[in-house]
């Protein structure tokens, strides 16, 4: 029986490694000739593709970092001088339900970025106005009662978090209700 040099565990005798710490057992174990043509070769290879990396991450500094794109948020796809003319009138439309949208349609309907908070707006006015039908149709149902009032409060959420986005000069789908499309 052979014994490990590092760990002193007892091996069979034609064990090449030891099997509790993986040390090499001399003697038996040939060690890898080298090819100098394959070394040469790999290290062209190696070098070749380092350029080829650090040429395309000079050509793009974040070529090697990938950047999330948001589809949600089309923000960038409005001038900051229409976001910032249009503000308030998309906060009224998320604040003042159906007044609201009608105050923001008379205010300026050649703004981009107010009607893209319009229909947003108009999004959360219809489900608001499905929920209220479907409760007071169920009227007589308490866990009807209860289920309405609580998507009563979610909307409610809803509109708080987009007048948020508005005031923050955004342009993002409304959360939860994106699926709803006019």
């Amino acid at each position: 029986m052979k014994v490990c040099p590092k760990c002193n565990s007892q091996l069979a005798d034609d064990a090449m490694f030891c099997t509790s710490c993986g040390a090499q057992l001399g003697g038996s174990a040939q060690e890898p000739q080298s090819n100098p043509q394959v070394e040469q070769q790999n290290q062209q290879f190696n070098q070749q593709t380092n350029q080829q990396f650090n040429q395309q991450a000079n050509q793009n500094p974040y070529y090697a970092q990938p950047v999330y794109n948001n589809p949600y948020d089309h923000t960038s796809e409005f001038e900051k001088e229409d976001i910032a003319k249009n503000k308030v009138f998309a906060m009224a439309a998320y604040l003042l339900g159906t007044i609201g949208i009608i105050i923001a349609l008379l205010a300026n309907r050649d703004s981009d970025y107010l009607r893209f908070h319009i229909k947003e707006a108009v999004k959360i006015a219809v489900i608001d106005a499905l929920v209220l039908i479907g409760t007071i149709a169920l009227f007589w149902t308490i866990i009807v009662w209860i289920i309405g009032s609580v998507l009563l409060i979610m909307i409610l959420v809803i509109r708080i978090v987009c007048f948020g986005m508005v005031c923050a000069g955004s342009a993002k789908e409304v959360p939860i209700i994106r699926g709803f499309k006019l």
